[in-house]
């Protein structure tokens, strides 16, 4: 509506400005021109606002911690549901309610069950000592340089597990909250051949739905899974360092 709005905003004085010039144009031509102008100004509009405008709730620091769901939240998550509505989505219904009623039992891991309950995904033990630890890795010798600097560069890491089927084991992979700076990346570490950065999408309804990013060891099967350019919050940081913008006229900036 309010793309339309915008469209007609624009139009409507233009259309007034063409019949006043007394350019001999009829008026059944100027609106049927004018609706079909009208409609391509709004679909821009539309499509223009989607791709810039992506509301988040701009949560706290550990408000983005369980917001890093685990890899059976994400990748395994289609699984589970389906496996869930066969056979199996009361059994796990039950673990997650005394898996939460355990944490939720010890004071130094009760805030963990507070994450579950709203939809942080499940908190395994390995996945908690990762996380009240910031000297842990998790990934392969290749990736560790990079996963250990994101970490003292405080940004939001967790360890992902495999589906609850398979006892949320660990899995050399981790989540990172952060965008990649790749030319920075490959300047500051020495990256070997098996080690990729790959940023895409997952098309559904539209060809930017399910954005991914990752950097992945393909020798060790290893990977930091990462946020997408393109699709940020408030609280997303560059790694290594943000890219640095360049004037039209080719200077750096001052600010």
């Amino acid at each position: 509506m309010a793309s339309i709005a915008v469209a007609f905003a624009i139009v409507l004085p233009l259309g007034y400005h063409i019949q006043r010039g007394h350019y001999g144009i009829p008026d059944s031509v100027l609106g049927f021109v004018g609706g079909l102008i009208v409609a391509v100004i709004a679909v821009g509009i539309l499509f223009a606002t989607r791709r810039i405008w992506r509301p988040s709730p701009n949560p706290g620091h550990e408000d983005q911690i369980w917001r890093l769901s685990d890899y059976s939240a994400h990748t395994g998550g289609r699984i589970r549901r389906r496996k869930g509505e066969e056979s199996g989505q009361a059994d796990y219904n039950e673990r997650q309610r005394l898996r939460i009623a355990e944490l939720a039992a010890d004071p130094a891991k009760r805030k963990y069950a507070l994450w579950m309950e709203r939809g942080g995904g499940y908190w395994s033990d390995d996945q908690i000592a990762y996380n009240e630890n910031p000297n842990l890795t998790a990934t392969c010798v290749h990736l560790q340089p990079i996963e250990h600097a994101m970490r003292a560069a405080g940004i939001m890491t967790r360890l992902l597990t495999g589906t609850w089927d398979q006892n949320f084991a660990p899995l050399p992979k981790v989540r990172a909250h952060c965008r990649i700076n790749e030319p920075e990346l490959k300047h500051c570490f020495t990256l070997p051949a098996s080690v990729r950065y790959e940023e895409k999408y997952e098309p559904e309804r539209y060809e930017t739905d399910n954005p991914w990013a990752q950097l992945s060891c393909v020798a060790c099967q290893s990977a930091i899974k990462l946020v997408h350019p393109e699709w940020p919050n408030a609280l997303t940081k560059w790694f290594p360092s943000a890219p640095v913008r360049y004037s039209r006229s080719g200077a750096r900036p001052t600010g």
